[in-house]
């Protein structure tokens, strides 16, 4: 039994004792039988840094996922399957994010979400013209736990996603929510490309023990948020 073998047999044996495992070991099991002679790891933390989250991965257009290294067009079209799958029997487990994008409340999951992280995050949210969250992407090495801020990145996103509004949410897990001057700088480029892709940017909080700070709420962002709450309000009735 090789390295690995005995790496993917721990995985299977803790589900079997439905013991927790984290997101990127669900997404390696899910690529065992895809790649059964290789090491899953490396490209289920790929997986998750360019998606954020599982659900995002398997939801993830075929020609997203080949743009990711080491997933060529039979392993991009398996995860698209279970992407539908998904769709297809509700009670799977949604996003971890919230349905809709409420600024009374949002600042409560990101307490929640945020709180217990040890290393840096940063994370872009996409919302649609109903205000719904549909997809996050992650700009934290999983490895590593650093954080880099990819201007190309941002522009396939919003490219790609389409969404009709971003969140940004930050993390200072050994510091204040003060925003910092990289974070400053972190706010203009985004503030800049959603200018030229027409997308709100609705806010930018940071996360801290000693609290949360909103950029919106500091007069920081001035983008017409409630566009987008009145594209909601047209949409129910």
């Amino acid at each position: 039994m090789g390295e690995h073998d005995g790496h993917r047999q721990r995985i299977i044996q803790r589900l079997a004792l439905g013991e927790p495992i984290y997101e990127h070991e669900y997404l390696e099991v899910l690529l065992f039988n895809a790649l059964p002679r290789q090491n899953t790891n490396p490209i289920a933390h790929r997986l998750l840094a360019k998606f954020g989250t599982l659900k995002d991965v398997v939801e993830s257009s075929i020609s997203e996922l080949e743009r990711v290294e080491g997933v060529g067009k039979s392993l991009a079209t398996y995860l698209h399957c279970m992407g539908r799958l998904g769709r297809l029997y509700p009670s799977v487990r949604s996003g971890d994010y919230p349905e809709v994008f409420d600024p009374a409340l949002f600042p409560s999951f990101v307490k929640s979400k945020y709180k217990d992280y040890t290393q840096e995050h940063l994370d872009i949210y996409c919302v649609d013209d109903s205000a719904h969250i549909y997809r996050m992407l992650t700009f934290t090495d999983m490895r590593t736990g650093e954080v880099r801020v990819n201007s190309d990145a941002i522009c396939d996103l919003l490219l790609e996603a389409k969404p009709s509004g971003v969140i940004v949410v930050h993390n200072h897990p050994h510091g204040a929510c003060r925003a910092s001057t990289a974070d400053d700088q972190t706010t203009e480029v985004v503030e800049k490309l959603c200018r030229v892709y027409n997308v709100i940017f609705c806010d930018h909080y940071i996360y801290a023990r000693n609290g949360i700070y909103s950029y919106r709420e500091s007069g920081n962002i001035v983008d017409d948020m409630q566009k987008l709450f009145k594209r909601k309000k047209e949409t129910v009735q």
